[in-house]
C-alpha cells in the first residue's frame, strides 16, 4: 500500500490516522510513518483497511437510511 493509498482508506473512512492508531494499539507515530511513506504499511494493516473501504464504499450512507 502505497502512502497515497492509505491516506485515501483514511480519508474514505473519515478517519484521522491517530484513530488508525488507537485502534491498532500502536504508536501515533507508526502510523504517521505509514502516512509519510517512511514506514511500509504492514500487508495485514493494508487488507484490513481495503476490506473497511470495500464495505464503506458498497454501504450506503445512514442519512439516506433516515430518510
Amino acid at each position: 500500500m502505497t502512502p497515497a493509498r492509505y491516506n485515501e482508506c483514511l480519508a474514505i473512512l473519515h478517519w484521522p490516522t491517530i484513530t488508525v492508531a488507537e485502534i491498532l494499539g500502536v504508536p501515533a507515530s507508526v502510523a504517521m510513518s505509514w502516512m509519510l511513506g517512511t514506514k511500509p504499511v504492514p500487508a495485514s494493516v493494508d487488507a484490513w483497511l481495503e476490506g473497511l473501504v470495500e464495505a464503506h464504499l458498497r454501504l450506503r450512507p445512514a442519512t439516506e437510511l433516515a430518510g
